[in-house]
């Protein structure tokens, strides 16, 4: 399985988008982060790119 794709996190509150950034920072986690607020958002980003998520 291929672990480059980019990580889908679905939150809506920004405190908390912070801080897991600074999770997958401290983390050292080489993957790119994607917020979204909702799952519609998600799943809307999801339909269009043709990369898998991780």
């Amino acid at each position: 399985m291929k672990n480059t794709g980019a990580v889908i996190v679905i939150e809506d509150d920004v405190d908390d988008q912070e801080l897991l950034t600074e999770v997958f920072r401290e983390l050292d986690y080489p993957n790119e982060i994607l917020f979204f607020a909702d799952g519609e958002a998600a799943l809307g980003y999801l339909n269009k790119v043709e990369i898998l998520p991780y």
